[in-house]
């Protein structure tokens, strides 16, 4: 349910890409992009399992502005081939409505989305804690962000959604499945030099066929400027939780430090 600009490709090894885009201008306040991409396995494996080795896909997104107001409103289809052969070409679309305002301090978006079970598109289009890119699953996002100061804002996101279909293989989300996912977070300046970021997001719902799952993170970062051109980020990650099938299972959790440093040249 992330609207995104269709560029954050996630290839994998060994695989070439040949493709297109189209954009069109709709009057002062529009826009429509068409794109069509091939992706060729050169034999390191498959998207969905099937033998196959290219797929398709076709994508298309339009935008319209007006003052504050934005609409926008996306489709893609992936379809998968062996040779010359069609493997597959039925469940293997998504589709993506949303609108958002902007204010003086403020924003708020929504979305409904719905992703079929294998659609399997380069890019991305959201995550569900950490499984990034789910399929088959529909529902909405709403996001809001609060400008409080020239140093502090505010941020949350609520995610509410559902298994589409039944499929006998292996997927995040079955039909009966269903996950809620808040995210909440305040950025703020500390000097001219650091900066900070505060956040906690929550995870509760079934997954993987029936999985009960509830999991949260606390996540605590710090930004300094060493220079115009260095910087480091500290950032630490903290979770806890339960993963429980029946009597299998348990509980989760841990911590993680990273630091992070860029220097332009």
């Amino acid at each position: 349910l992330e609207h995104t600009d269709g560029n954050d490709f996630t290839a994998m090894e060994g695989e070439s890409l040949l493709g297109f885009e189209l954009n069109f201008g709709l009057g002062d306040n529009g826009n429509l992009k068409g794109v069509y991409l091939i992706s060729q396995d050169n034999g390191s494996g498959t998207w969905i399992g099937m033998g196959e080795d290219r797929m398709h896909t076709l994508g298309a997104e339009i935008e319209f502005s007006f003052d504050n107001l934005g609409l926008y409103g996306a489709f893609g289809q992936t379809n998968f081939f062996d040779g010359d052969d069609t493997e597959l070409d039925e469940d293997n679309t998504a589709m993506i409505l949303g609108a958002s305002y902007e204010g003086d301090n403020f924003s708020i978006g929504g979305a409904f989305g719905v992703i079929d079970p294998y659609y399997a598109a380069e890019g991305a289009w959201g995550r569900i804690g950490p499984w990034f890119n789910p399929d088959n699953f529909e529902g909405f996002k709403v996001n809001v962000m609060f400008q409080a100061s020239e140093d502090v804002s505010f941020y949350g996101s609520y995610m509410d959604i559902q298994g589409h279909e039944n499929f006998g293989n292996y997927i995040l989300l079955s039909e009966d499945d269903e996950a809620q996912v808040l995210d909440l977070g305040v950025n703020f300046g500390i000097n001219e030099n650091w900066n900070g970021t505060l956040g906690y997001e929550s995870l509760d719902g079934t997954l993987g066929g029936g999985a009960d799952v509830e999991i949260n993170w606390w996540n605590l970062g710090f930004e300094y400027m060493v220079s115009d051109r260095t910087t480091v980020w500290l950032n630490y990650l903290l979770n806890d939780g339960e993963v429980r099938f029946g009597e299998l299972g348990g509980d989760l959790g841990g911590g993680i430090l990273s630091i992070q440093a860029t220097v332009k040249f």
